[in-house]
């Protein structure tokens, strides 16, 4: 999947440098967000907070987010349907199973 968002990003950016690190910075920007999102339905406010300031302040996360890998999409398709089977076996949601999948299958 990294692949193909590289090549959507050069048809809207050009190939360039910065066409092909789009994609890693953006999923690594989105699961800042996410973390918290999914962290403050189990946790506390302050709690869910840390969590995703300890995710950001990670030097190795940064250093990731900057570089054109399969590491960043990788890692936001799995947190995604970890995620979502999470929640779908917690809160009974039968619907997030196949998000989960879905996202199992956009993480290879």
């Amino acid at each position: 999947m990294n692949y193909w968002l590289i090549a959507s990003s050069y048809r809207i950016f050009g190939v360039t440098e910065f066409a092909s690190r789009v994609p890693a910075a953006l999923c690594g920007a989105l699961l800042i967000p996410g973390m918290y999102a999914f962290s403050r339905q189990f946790l506390r406010r302050r709690a869910a907070l840390f969590s995703s300031l300890a995710l950001l302040s990670s030097p190795m996360w940064l250093i990731l987010g900057h570089m054109s890998l399969t590491d960043m999409p990788l890692s936001f398709f799995i947190w995604v349907a970890l995620g979502s089977f999470f929640i779908a076996l917690e809160r009974n949601r039968n619907g997030l199973v196949w998000l989960g999948y879905i996202a199992l299958g956009c993480g290879c």
